[in-house]
């Protein structure tokens, strides 16, 4: 599944992780809203930023498909290596996006 990730495009699985695609483009919804940003560590909102300021295709993609798919959550890993997992947030009643996951990971491996 990893390799897959390094194609750009999204991995599409079921909730039983069958593979159903991979370098997909998803296209859903507005093309422009604000998505929060949410700190890893605490939760708490960074900042909100606009889908255009968000990244590039993956994490566009992922913000579309989450908001017009409110009960699925996202996983985004980008080229370099980054982490993000994207959300609706009930509370803030939008797209929110947890970033930087990629240091909870390594520090899993490295303990």
């Amino acid at each position: 599944m990893g390799d897959l990730g390094l194609i750009d495009g999204a991995v599409v699985m079921d909730l039983n992780l069958r593979l159903h695609g991979f370098g997909a483009k998803l296209l859903y919804g507005p093309q422009e809203f604000h998505v929060a940003t949410l700190s890893a560590v605490t939760g708490r909102l960074r900042k909100t930023v606009s889908l255009g300021e968000l990244g590039g295709m993956r994490h566009q993609s992922a913000a579309r498909f989450v908001n017009t798919n409110r009960g699925c959550d996202v996983f985004v890993v980008s080229q370099d290596g980054r982490l993000s997992m994207f959300s609706w947030s009930e509370h803030l009643q939008t797209v929110a996006v947890v970033q930087h996951l990629e240091h909870f990971i390594w520090e899993q491996q490295a303990g």
